[in-house]
């Protein structure tokens, strides 16, 4: 049966145990800890923490394109009445039963717009379809 050898332990400076180092700020001891981070990760005199600071929102839209802000703002939740009566549902939506509703009144443009819009719906959807 092999015999097992004790770990070897490095041995820690008593400060460093306590969590003071030497060479801090000043060249006094200095408490490494919560909100009190090594000198080498401190920010310079000068300096903020996001030299880039916060992303624009153009920003965001040149990087992601205008899909996802776009699906973001249809997204949204809005207050509608239909039928005399408030209903909460989102902006696409909203926005679908103003645009049916015109056409339904003999609106020629939305008439138009709406069966454009119905072809490009069901082509997308026979596109999905296997084969």
């Amino acid at each position: 049966m092999p015999v097992r050898k004790p770990k070897e332990t490095k041995e820690k400076p008593a400060a460093r145990a306590r969590g003071w180092t030497v060479g801090s700020p000043g060249g006094r001891p200095y408490k490494i800890g919560y909100l009190r981070p090594p000198e080498a990760y401190q920010f310079k005199p000068g300096q903020s923490g996001n030299l880039l600071g916060r992303p624009t929102a153009a920003m965001r839209l040149r990087r992601l394109g205008l899909g996802p802000v776009l699906a973001d703002a249809l997204a949204e939740p809005v207050m509608f009445y239909v039928g005399g009566k408030r209903r909460r549902m989102t902006k696409l939506t909203a926005m679908t039963k103003v645009f049916v509703e015109a056409a339904a009144e003999s609106d020629a443009r939305a008439v138009e717009l709406l069966v454009e819009l119905f072809r490009d719906v069901v082509e997308a959807l026979l596109l999905r379809l296997p084969a």
